[in-house]
């Protein structure tokens, strides 16, 4: 053995103990973070878990393989049309490999598209649809929170499924979303025809669900500090919570506790209030004793309580927001901001939200698609196109009638949308490099029907507006507007 064979060993075994030293130093903290960041495979099966799960854990270093066989597997079956054996499978994947987000996606397809189309009734394939779109919510986005796909297949669902109008049972499922989220919010105020006007009313009315405090003690805390601030100081010892006091009069006597059932209730009684036919001569109509809680209307007839009612309920839609439908309300007024006076009830404005935020956080990882990013988007710029067709929604809770209008609202958001979407979208809808982007056909399009729409109207000034700008517009394609 030569001295330069002799040096060579040397140094490695020297770089062999830095890197067992290093790989010892870092192993814990590495560990720590991933074990924090939930970036770690299942360890255990639990009661209820398919028998694949318990397999997978048990092969160990071999899962990898396992995990690959069951996809094979799953996908197998759905070509054979065997969707529902190829729901326990894809269920075992999610659990054994939870940061795998395809799998996630098709589980949430085969559930809202195969199987829900198999059902013979609208009331089972909503049953599906709302299982497709509750997994990636509530189990798939909090698992991979910075996944662009995801977050367009949830946003798909919204925008497809249910706004679309392929599946026999779209407006069932119409109007099961505009009850859902007439619970969670209430109806919201009529708006006015000025968009800037409508703008502001419509974020007013649902910053109080946004700025509303994050705990209940947050509440009374902040209704003790108005009401001593109100009075003689010598009388500030005297002052109790009232919201405290109904709080626990919901609970023992009504028997409910803060959540979406307690709004539920609450938006039946506001809705049947304040209908004009409840007490008419020619049609009475009374609520079914399942959405009536006598003790629950008692409190909220209770003059005493008018108060703590207007600073109960907001705190109680924002946690239902966030901790039932893992929604972020600040996200959602902001967004309210950015597009326009999004209307909660229909499903387009939840197509926005989740294609908005999925571009929102995949813009911060690295690596991210530019496919992924600039398919997302379009979602969005749909979802626009949708709340200027029928973004107007009346709906009433108590006898499930359900209509849409154009929302002119939306006129000129579509175009400041496509814009910037844009001009991050690349070469792909970069008008100065390519004669023809799919963009700048959507908003061809768009304004079309912007003209013809206010020319129905008789806005016949309003129409020759947008017409003009559709012929001068700078990123039109290829076509001649002269021809």
């Amino acid at each position: 053995m030569t001295k330069t064979d002799n040096i060579v060993q040397i140094f490695a075994a020297i770089v062999l103990v830095a890197c067992l030293a290093a790989s010892a130093a870092l192993g814990t903290a590495i560990s720590a973070e991933a074990g924090r960041a939930q970036l770690v495979y299942t360890d255990r099966a639990t009661d209820g878990d398919p028998p694949a799960v318990a397999l997978g854990i048990a092969m160990g270093a071999f899962r990898g393989l396992f995990v690959n066989y069951l996809w094979l597997r799953a996908n197998h079956l759905k070509e054979e049309g065997k969707f529902h054996e190829a729901i326990e499978l894809s269920s075992a994947i999610t659990k054994l490999q939870p940061r795998f987000p395809r799998v996630w996606a098709f589980h949430a397809w085969n559930m809202a598209y195969n199987i829900s189309v198999a059902t013979p009734t609208a009331e089972e394939r909503w049953q599906w649809v709302q299982a497709g779109i509750r997994l990636l919510r509530d189990e798939g986005i909090p698992m991979n929170r910075n996944d662009v796909l995801l977050h367009k297949e949830l946003a798909w669902i919204f925008i497809h499924k249910i706004q679309g109008f392929s599946d026999d049972a779209n407006r069932y499922y119409k109007r099961r979303v505009a009850e859902e989220w007439t619970w969670v919010l209430g109806t919201p105020p009529a708006l006015p025809e000025n968009t800037q006007e409508a703008r502001s009313i419509m974020n007013s009315w649902f910053a109080r669900v946004a700025n509303a405090p994050d705990t209940l003690e947050s509440v009374i805390n902040r209704e003790l500090a108005e009401r001593r601030a109100a009075v003689r100081p010598e009388e500030r010892d005297q002052v109790v919570s009232k919201v405290r006091e109904l709080v626990d009069r919901i609970r023992r006597e009504a028997g409910l506790q803060l959540d979406l059932d307690l709004l539920r209730l609450v938006a039946y009684y506001e809705a049947y209030r304040s209908a004009w036919y409840a007490d008419s001569g020619t049609l009475r109509i009374s609520l079914a004793e399942t959405r009536r809680n006598r003790a629950l209307e008692a409190l909220l007839e209770d003059e005493r309580f008018a108060d703590a009612w207007d600073r109960l309920i907001p705190h109680v839609r924002k946690r239902v927001l966030i901790n039932d439908y893992n929604m972020d309300p600040g996200r959602m007024l902001r967004y309210m901001e950015r597009f326009g006076p999004l209307d909660w009830r229909h499903p387009a404005a939840h197509a926005a939200y989740w294609s908005a935020k999925g571009v929102e956080l995949g813009l911060r990882r690295e690596g991210v698609e530019g496919f992924n990013t600039v398919n997302t988007d379009r979602i969005t710029v749909h979802a626009m196109q949708e709340l200027f067709r029928t973004g107007t929604i009346y709906y009433d809770l108590i006898t499930n009638d359900y209509s849409t209008l154009i929302n002119l609202h939306y006129t000129d958001t579509y175009g400041e949308i496509v814009e910037m979407l844009a001009a991050r979208g690349g070469l792909t809808e970069d008008t100065r490099q390519r004669a023809y982007t799919l963009m700048s056909a959507g908003y061809e399009n768009f304004l079309k029907d912007v003209v013809r729409t206010y020319f129905r109207m008789g806005d016949i000034e309003t129409a020759e507006r947008y017409r003009q700008r559709y012929i001068t517009w700078p990123g039109r394609n290829i076509n001649d507007p002269r021809e």
